[in-house]
C-alpha cells in the first residue's frame, strides 16, 4: 500500500499557504482603510462630517472584488474606527454597541451595492457597454451613502453621542462625504485591490471589464502627463484664487474648467488613465482645501469633486454605447454571410436612387443574380461549400462594381445591384465585368464551376417604382437562366448569361 504522508503534507503546507495569502489580503485591506480613515479625518470640516470619505470607496472595491469574504476585515476596521472616531471615553458595551452598529450599517449599505453592480457586471449586455453598470453604481451609489449616512447618524443618536437636534443635520454631509470618496476612488482601488489579489493568487469575483488598461496603456503615457499637469494646475489655481479672494466664492465655480480638461483625457487616454486623472483631481483638491483652508466652502468642492468623476464615467460608458449601436447597425445594414447589403437596407437605398433619377430625369437600373446550382452545391459538398460559393459570388461582383452601385441579398441565392445613372449599355457593360469577374474563379477539384444568371431592367418609363423594376429584371434574369439550360448542358464550359 502505498505511502499517502507526501500527498497529505502536501496538501496541508497548500492549505496553509492559501490561508497565508488570505491573511495577507485581508490584512493590506485592513491598513488601507485605516489610512483611508486617517486622510478623512484629517479633511473634517464639521463634526463627523468630512470633505471626502475614501473607506466608503474601500469598503465598496473589497466587496466587489472579495464578496462578503471581505467581511471580516471590514467588520476590524470599523470597529477600530469607532475607537479612534471619539476623544472621549467609551464603556466597553458602548464602544461595542457603536462599532456595531457602524459596522453593520456602512458594510451592508457598500456591500450590496457591490453586489448589485457585480450582478449587473454579468448581464452578457453589459459585457458589451459600461452604460449600466455606471449608472447602477452612481445611482446606487447614492442610496448606499444615504443609507449609511441615516444609519450611522441614529447609531449616533442611540448611544448618547449627539443630540436629537443634531441628527438631521449630519445626515447630508455625512452622506455627501461618504459619496464623494466612493465616485472618486471605487473604480480604481476595485482594479488594484484585484490586481493585488490576483498576485496573491487568491480567487475574487471581478472578471475582466472595459475599463482595464489596453495593450498600449504604456506607451501612452506620455500623453497623459501634460494633460494632467494641466488638470491638477487648473485644480491648484483656482483653489489658490479662491483663497486669495474669500469675499469672492463664485471663483470656485470656475473649476468647471477642470471638468473639461477631464473630459479631453478621458476622449484621448485608456480608461485606466482617466480613473487616475479622477483620483489625482480628488487628492489635489482635498489635501489644498486642507491647506488653504477652504472647509467652509466644503459643499461646493464636493460638487465640483463629485461633477468630474460622474461626467467621466459616463464620458467612459458613451461612446462604448455608440460604438454598439454602430455595431448593430452593421449587423441590420449587412447580411452577415456574404457582406452584401441586407435586403431592407438594399430596397432602401434604391428607392431613394430611383426617385432621385425620376427628379433628375437620369438612368437607373437594377440587375438581379441568381447563383446557378446552389441546392446541387450544397447537396454534393455540403453547406459549408454552399456558403462559400455565395461569399465568393458577391466579393467578385462587388469588387467589378463603382463606387456609387451596390449590391444586395434579397434571398437565399439571389442577389440584386442597382445602378445609379447607369443607361442599358453601360449596365450590360457592368455584368459583363461581373460575369468575367466569376469566370477568374477557379473551382477545386470535383468542385461546380462557379456560375450565375443575370437580368438587366433599366428604367423607360415616368413614375416606375423600384417594384416593377425588380419585376422586369427578375423576369429577365429566368429568361436567361431557362436559356441558359437548354444552350448548355451540365459540365460545359461557362457562358455568359444575361437578359
Amino acid at each position: 500500500m502505498p505511502d499517502s504522508t507526501p500527498s497529505v503534507a502536501a496538501a496541508v503546507m497548500s492549505d496553509r499557504s492559501r490561508l497565508a495569502r488570505q491573511l495577507t489580503l485581508h490584512g493590506l485591506l485592513l491598513v488601507l482603510w485605516l489610512a483611508a480613515l486617517l486622510s478623512a479625518r484629517l479633511l473634517e470640516y464639521a463634526p463627523h462630517a468630512s470633505l471626502w470619505f475614501p473607506p466608503a470607496a474601500l469598503t465598496f472595491a473589497g466587496f466587489l472584488v472579495l464578496g462578503w469574504r471581505a467581511l471580516p476585515a471590514l467588520l476590524v476596521a470599523c470597529f477600530i474606527a469607532t475607537e479612534l472616531a471619539y476623544e472621549f471615553p467609551l464603556s466597553p458595551a458602548q464602544l461595542l454597541a457603536s462599532g456595531l452598529n457602524f459596522a453593520i450599517v456602512h458594510c451592508t449599505a457598500f456591500g450590496l451595492l457591490a453586489a448589485v453592480v457585480r450582478w449587473v457586471l454579468a448581464r452578457p449586455d453589459s459585457a458589451a457597454s459600461l452604460l449600466r453598470p455606471v449608472a447602477v453604481f452612481l445611482l446606487g451609489g447614492t442610496v448606499a451613502a444615504l443609507l449609511s449616512a441615516v444609519g450611522g447618524a441614529v447609531g449616533l443618536r442611540m448611544g448618547g453621542m449627539i443630540e436629537a437636534g443634531e441628527v438631521g443635520a449630519l445626515i447630508v454631509p455625512w452622506m455627501i462625504g461618504d459619496y464623494a470618496g466612493l465616485v472618486s476612488l471605487g473604480p480604481l482601488l476595485a482594479l488594484l485591490l484585484r490586481q493585488i489579489a490576483g498576485q496573491l493568487g487568491v480567487a475574487h469575483s471581478l472578471g475582466r471589464l472595459r475599463l482595464d488598461p489596453p495593450g498600449d496603456a504604456t506607451r501612452r503615457l506620455p500623453a497623459l502627463w501634460p494633460k494632467l499637469g494641466i488638470l491638477l494646475g487648473v485644480t491648484a489655481g483656482v483653489l489658490a484664487a479662491g483663497a486669495w479672494l474669500p469675499e469672492q466664492p463664485p471663483i470656485l465655480f470656475t473649476l468647471f474648467l477642470a471638468i473639461v480638461v477631464q473630459m479631453w483625457i478621458v476622449h484621448s487616454q485608456p480608461a485606466l488613465h482617466s480613473l487616475c486623472s479622477i483620483a489625482a483631481f480628488s487628492l489635489t483638491l482635498v489635501v489644498l482645501t486642507a491647506l488653504l483652508e477652504l472647509g467652509p466652502h466644503a459643499l461646493t468642492l464636493q460638487f465640483a469633486m463629485i461633477a468630474l468623476a460622474a461626467n467621466s464615467y459616463f464620458g467612459l460608458a458613451v461612446p462604448e454605447l455608440y460604438a454598439d449601436n454602430a455595431r448593430l447597425r452593421r449587423l441590420t445594414m449587412t447580411d452577415p454571410l456574404t457582406g452584401a447589403w441586407s435586403r431592407a437596407f438594399f430596397i432602401e437605398q434604391a428607392r431613394i436612387g430611383i426617385q432621385r433619377a425620376e427628379k433628375s430625369g437620369g438612368p437607373a437600373a437594377l440587375v438581379m443574380i441568381d447563383l446557378d446550382k446552389l441546392k446541387t452545391i450544397n447537396d454534393v459538398h455540403g453547406h459549408a461549400a454552399g456558403d462559400q460559393a455565395l461569399r465568393l459570388l458577391v466579393d467578385h461582383c462587388r469588387g467589378s462594381l463603382a463606387a456609387r452601385q451596390i449590391i444586395g441579398r434579397l434571398s437565399g441565392d439571389e442577389f440584386c445591384v442597382f445602378l445609379p445613372g447607369a443607361d442599358a449599355p453601360e449596365a450590360k457593360r457592368c455584368v459583363i465585368r461581373m460575369q468575367q469577374s466569376l469566370e477568374q474563379i477557379v473551382p477545386e477539384r470535383g468542385a461546380h464551376p462557379l456560375r450565375a444568371s443575370f437580368g438587366i431592367a433599366v428604367m423607360n418609363r415616368p413614375g416606375e417604382s423600384y417594384e416593377s423594376l425588380l419585376s422586369r429584371a427578375d423576369k429577365a434574369m429566368y429568361e436567361a437562366k431557362r436559356a441558359s439550360r437548354v444552350s448548355q448542358p451540365d459540365g460545359g464550359e461557362p457562358r455568359r448569361r444575361y437578359r
